[in-house]
């Protein structure tokens, strides 16, 4: 195989979102680790405001819903932040601290990261 197949096959690799590298693939799990610590806290901060806020003119239901809606997304995140955990000690020797020095600073989080890491 030459050096322009290996080059294009590396591409189409990229493309289905198959990581290149081990580096590639712990960055993508410390970037999912991120985006699942900072919805974590974020919806954890929001808990109270938003409960205090739905019961002063909102009926059960919509209380109810909006409880259960949050405690639905904890779930997702916490479940996201366990699987990631999982993916960078098995990729890392000392796990998240070790990528957190190895420079694995991920850039350009989107939502749909968090999904996919509950998917695999």
């Amino acid at each position: 195989m030459n050096l322009g197949e290996r080059r294009a096959g590396g591409r189409a690799r990229v493309a289905r979102g198959e990581p290149v590298s081990a580096r590639n693939e712990a960055l993508v799990w410390a970037a999912a680790l991120e985006l699942a610590t900072s919805s974590l806290r974020t919806l954890r901060a929001s808990r109270a405001a938003a409960g205090a806020a739905a019961r002063a003119g909102a009926s059960d239901g919509a209380v109810r819903l909006a409880a259960r809606w949050r405690a639905n997304q904890i779930s997702v995140a916490l479940a996201a932040s366990h699987r990631c955990d999982e993916a960078l000690a098995a990729l890392t020797p000392g796990g998240v601290a070790d990528a957190g020095r190895a420079g694995l600073r991920p850039r350009g989080v989107t939502r749909c990261t968090l999904a996919e890491a509950c998917l695999v």
